[in-house]
C-alpha cells in the first residue's frame, strides 16, 4: 500500500446491525502471515519483502487435521500457490507454482513447511522447505489473537480507502495496490471494511483499516466443494 496519509489503528466499528461473519481471522506475532478459519478449512496468505526481494504465496488446507509425527503436534496438509498478476482467482492461478506442504500446530504455535521453496523464498524472507520426515521444522509463528471476520481477499486494482461519516462514505488519500492481502471484517452495500498489515520493509507491519469497494477484492482460494 502506498501514499498512506492517515493511519488508523484497527478497531472494529460496530456501526451496522448486520455483520455476516463467516469465521475468524488469525493474527500472528509476525505480520507477514495472516490466516482464516471458517470452521472447516484453513486458508492463509504470506507476504514478506525487503528492498530487493519478495516472498509471496497463499495456502489452502487439503483434507482434515491429523496427529503429526512426531507428537505432540497435529498436522494439516496444505497446498501453497501463487496467483497470476492479472488473475487473482484460484482457477486462474499459475499452476507451475503449486507446491504441497504441511502446517503443524501445537497450541498457539504454528510451523509451516513446503516440499519445495516458492519463488523468492528460501532466504531471509522465509525458509519453508521440508525437513526430514521425523522432524518438525520450517517457519515458526505464534498466534496473538483471533478476530471475527468474513475472509481473506486480494486487491485486484488500485483501491482507495474510505471513511464512513454522517451516513456517507468519504474517500481518503491512502490506497491499496494490486496483490495486497486484506482481511474483510464486514460489508455494507458496495463497500467492505478491511484490515491491512503493511508488509513493506520499513513499516514493521503497520496496521490500517478502512472501507474499500468490494468490487476491488477477489477471493483467491478454492471453493470448499473443491478442497
Amino acid at each position: 500500500m502506498k501514499n498512506l496519509s492517515k493511519l488508523i489503528i484497527w478497531a472494529l466499528p460496530f456501526i451496522f446491525s448486520h455483520v455476516a461473519w463467516c469465521g475468524r481471522a488469525i493474527i500472528f506475532d509476525r505480520p507477514e502471515l495472516i490466516s482464516f478459519d471458517d470452521g472447516r478449512f484453513l486458508n492463509g496468505y504470506y507476504d514478506s519483502r525487503d528492498n530487493r526481494r519478495s516472498c509471496v504465496f497463499l495456502f489452502s488446507q487439503v483434507g482434515g487435521e491429523v496427529d503429526g509425527r512426531p507428537q505432540p503436534y497435529t498436522k494439516i496438509k496444505i497446498l501453497t500457490f501463487v496467483p497470476k498478476e492479472n488473475n487473482f482467482s484460484f482457477d486462474g492461478r499459475n499452476r507451475f507454482f503449486d507446491i504441497k506442504g504441511e502446517l503443524y500446530r501445537r497450541g498457539g504455535a504454528w510451523i509451516i513447511r513446503t516440499d519445495e521453496g516458492q519463488a523468492g523464498c528460501e532466504n531471509a524472507l522465509g525458509a519453508f522447505t521440508s525437513f526430514p520426515a521425523d522432524k518438525v521444522g520450517g517457519e515458526i509463528f505464534s498466534v496473538t489473537k483471533k478476530i471475527p471476520a468474513i475472509g481473506i481477499r486480494l486487491v485486484s486494482r488500485k483501491s482507495f480507502f474510505y471513511d464512513f461519516r454522517d451516513e456517507q462514505f468519504i474517500v481518503r488519500k491512502g490506497y491499496l495496490t494490486p496483490g495486497d492481502g486484506v482481511v474483510v471484517l464486514q460489508t455494507h452495500g458496495k463497500f467492505s471494511y478491511v484490515r491491512f498489515s503493511d508488509p513493506g520493509p520499513d513499516t514493521n507491519g503497520r496496521v490500517t483499516a478502512g472501507w474499500v469497494y468490494s468490487a476491488d477484492l477477489v477471493n483467491p482460494f478454492p471453493a470448499a466443494s473443491k478442497q
